[in-house]
């Protein structure tokens, strides 16, 4: 199971923002996609996700995504960007989007469906939160029911566009190992991020974006070893044979 791009260009207007020749996301793994900003990140996740037209070819296991129906794309990948809006509903009628695209028009949610949505708040920590309104929460919070809706849409790609940029340290950890739960359920978890740190701790996989094109890809091991990460972003990474420290890699000049 991959989620394959091959030849892929994406931009805004007539403007090309991401050229990439080919990469295969793979299942079950969390790939961090590192970069500074407006190098593209965000771009390439919107084009997964068909947000903005794209030439070339993003498929999963072989299906092209923009040749697909929306509720069957919507099994495959889900998408959250890093901008979040406090709309006008509850934190549980938020979550249960998730479970639109398995849905008829007009069906209700069945006992599975809230199952699956009770799990999903639960792992977040909003389970005690269902039934606030979105814009009565705080922006930590709102985060965090943002990503149960994501979980609950049960997708084969979970697209995320830096996740914890708007949580604190405490919920930033829990959200990398929920993400790491899902991962060995075979999820194949997309993420941009900057805090470097946190990303080459937590992945398997780290993608290095600079001027919309991949710099090098590999392990956070391999990432460390090498200087495409300074040529990224302009500092470099160590690992640290510390369990007392928080994070298994530091920043260096």
């Amino acid at each position: 199971m991959a989620l394959k791009l091959k030849n892929v260009r994406a931009g805004y207007g007539s403007g090309t923002i991401i050229d990439i020749e080919g990469y295969a996301f793979e299942g079950g793994r969390i790939t961090s996609i590192i970069g500074k900003n407006g190098s593209g990140k965000s771009t390439l996740l919107k084009a997964i996700d068909v947000q903005l037209p794209y030439a070339g070819s993003v498929t999963v296991d072989g299906a092209e995504v923009s040749e697909m129906p929306h509720a069957q794309r919507a099994k495959m990948v889900a998408y959250l960007p890093q901008q979040l809006s406090p709309v006008a509903m509850s934190v549980r009628t938020l979550v249960s989007h998730g479970r639109f695209p398995y849905k008829s028009f007009g069906h209700n949610l069945t006992r599975e469906d809230d199952r699956i949505i009770d799990e999903a708040m639960k792992m977040v920590e909003v389970a005690g939160l269902g039934h606030r309104q979105v814009s009565s929460i705080s922006g930590g919070e709102m985060s965090r029911a943002y990503i149960a809706m994501v979980i609950a849409q049960k997708s084969r790609y979970i697209l995320l566009d830096e996740p914890a940029s708007n949580l604190d340290i405490e919920h930033q950890i829990k959200l990398m190992e929920i993400l790491k739960e899902l991962a060995l359920k075979g999820v194949g978890i997309i993420m941009t991020s900057h805090d470097i740190p946190l990303a080459l701790t937590y992945s398997h996989e780290v993608l290095l974006i600079g001027n919309g094109k991949i710099i090098d890809s590999g392990s956070p091991a391999e990432i460390s070893e090498r200087d495409g990460l300074k040529r990224a972003v302009g500092v470099g990474a160590a690992r640290i044979k510390n369990p007392e420290f928080l994070f298994d890699y530091s920043l260096i000049k």
